[in-house]
């Protein structure tokens, strides 16, 4: 049978004044048993619970609400709750992966870091290695122009078993830092690549576009699989001036 909810509501913001607040929580769970999308009481319902310290109650609440409004893409109301959450209970891991990721969309990516070094180190601290190794490879993905964390990322990766992903994640780098004109990078990113595959005919190949651009006509040619390639090395050398190579 439906409630009243207007005189529920009613009776349990007396109870509130009154300092009633297990009596208040009775009355709150009627309203939301009786309206689970109520989320306006639930989030009334959380606060309470957590005067009364039972926080594992309040985030319960907390979390399904916010994840609702995450469903929902209002992502800055949904890192509040999540922040809320992570206030009762700091070791809270969806929390600190959701709270991440909005600041990593609001590129505060120093906050962000923080939140999955923290997810980090908790896992670590129970044996996890395997969920440590998913926070460092998510650490090195937050900003796309840090490429000393992405290649932490990469390791992250490698020892999770993920050479595909990782030699992706290089080849994507080697790219991004060869138009960048950071030459030596992009090189010691291929480098990486190739001892993972040895025989990709694409790390040879952008290894090869790398040294011609940066003019390094010897290691081009070392990386050199075609005669077109051989030809185009041997005409750039003669161009500037180095006949004789």
């Amino acid at each position: 049978m439906p409630i009243d909810r207007a005189a529920t509501l009613r009776n349990a913001e007396k109870l509130i004044r009154q300092g009633k607040i297990d009596a208040a929580i009775a009355e709150y769970v009627r309203i939301v048993e009786d309206q689970p999308q109520d989320w306006a009481a639930k989030n009334t319902l959380g606060d309470l619970y957590g005067r009364a310290g039972q926080a594992d109650k309040a985030v319960q609440q907390f979390v399904e609400i916010a994840n609702n409004l995450s469903d929902e893409g209002q992502m800055a109301k949904a890192s509040a709750l999540y922040k809320k959450i992570l206030k009762l209970k700091p070791d809270h891991e969806h929390s600190l992966m959701q709270v991440a990721d909005v600041l990593a969309m609001q590129r505060l990516y120093a906050d962000a870091r923080a939140h999955l070094t923290a997810l980090m180190q908790l896992r670590e601290g129970r044996g996890d290695k395997r969920g440590a190794l998913q926070a460092k490879a998510r650490i090195g993905a937050l900003d796309p122009e840090d490429y000393s964390a992405r290649m932490m990322g990469v390791s992250a990766r490698i020892e999770m078993g993920d050479k595909a992903g990782a030699l992706g994640e290089l080849k994507e780098m080697a790219s991004e830092l060869a138009d960048k004109g950071r030459t030596d990078e992009a090189v010691a990113a291929l480098r990486e690549a190739a001892t993972l595959h040895p025989g990709d005919d694409e790390v040879r190949e952008k290894l090869y576009d790398v040294y011609v651009g940066a003019a390094d006509y010897i290691n081009a040619r070392e990386c050199a699989t075609s005669l077109e390639q051989l030809r185009m090395v041997a005409a750039s050398q003669e161009g500037a001036g180095d006949a004789e190579a």
